[in-house]
């Protein structure tokens, strides 16, 4: 998807709302990241930092919720990836 902004910028319009996740790969804590709860069509979403470690399959935990990682999309500014969207 073509964001209207740039990732940082539209990060930082909601640093507010951004929520640190432990990123669990084969029971281990592999990273930790800022992320972006949102969703699209029904269907919820984490966004991140484009370049953030996370694959299909990883485990991403909070202090409010733990999924697992179903989806990856990568959105862009003027063609140059910007942030993931990590769906549950």
């Amino acid at each position: 998807m073509e964001l209207p902004v740039p990732g940082k910028q539209h990060m930082e319009d909601f640093c507010f709302d951004l929520v640190e996740y432990q990123i669990v790969r084969n029971n281990q804590v592999i990273n930790v990241a800022k992320g972006l709860s949102n969703d699209e069509n029904g269907k919820p979403y984490v966004h991140f930092f484009h370049g953030v470690d996370i694959v299909l399959g990883d485990i991403l935990k909070s202090t409010n919720e733990d999924f697992t990682v179903k989806r990856l999309e990568t959105d862009t500014y003027h063609g140059e990836p910007q942030l993931t969207r990590v769906y549950y």
